[in-house]
């Protein structure tokens, strides 16, 4: 990598098969997302791009070519609700979510002719150690701008953990079980808090992106 020196690419180091050094890649790039945009560098939402993002164009370049020959196959990705609708102080993981599932869709169309299934997961609260951690390692930018909101910071970090929050088992029994299908969907959203965004997606947007605000940003 040694001559990756464009001001835009960030190296890291990962080593896949170690666990500490999955967890800690991960953390420090929810650490980068989970703020204000202004507070974000244009490194920090590249690093967040390439993983919620690109690393699967990345894969979709390798795999589905193969599916195609064979003239069957099935892809999954993980998208998020904050990538249809997005919350404030999740700037960079919304827009890479967002970009996912934009992604996606379009290759369920292109996908169709070659016999190929895909399926994206928009999904909601699941209890997980990487918000957690992050709201723990966050720190606010001295020159930020959002300095008397660094209680709804945190407090948005820890958001997707709550009282409705899905047990990670029962998210996955029922991704798998809809993967499973004789004839499986081309979109379903799983996890806590589905239904309020449900609601919130059939209103206008700009008062769905106000009530959004009120939750979020109160004292």
């Amino acid at each position: 990598m040694s001559g990756l020196n464009h001001a835009n690419i960030r190296k890291a180091v990962l080593e896949t098969t170690d666990d500490k050094s999955v967890i800690a890649l991960v953390d420090k790039i929810y650490k980068d997302a989970g703020c204000p945009l202004l507070d974000l560098s244009v490194d920090a939402a590249q690093a967040v791009m390439n993983v919620n993002f690109l690393a699967t164009v990345r894969l979709v370049n390798a795999v589905l070519p193969r599916m195609a020959k064979r003239g069957s196959g099935m892809l999954v990705t993980l998208g998020s609700l904050c990538g249809e609708l997005g919350t404030p102080f999740s700037g960079l993981y919304n827009a890479s979510k967002a970009a996912l599932h934009a992604y996606t869709e379009t290759l369920t169309l292109e996908c169709r002719p070659l016999g190929i299934d895909i399926l994206l997961i928009s999904g909601g609260s699941v209890i997980s150690n990487i918000a957690n951690n992050q709201a723990k390692i966050y720190k606010m930018p001295q020159n930020s701008l959002y300095k008397d909101f660094t209680k709804q910071i945190v407090r948005r970090l820890y958001a997707s953990q709550g009282n409705n929050a899905m047990p990670t088992a029962i998210f996955a029994e029922k991704v798998v079980r809809t993967i499973l299908l004789p004839r499986p969907p081309t979109y379903l959203c799983v996890g806590g808090n589905t239904g309020m965004y449900y609601l919130l997606k059939w209103l206008p947007r700009t008062v769905a992106l106000w009530i959004l605000w009120k939750v979020m940003a109160r004292p």
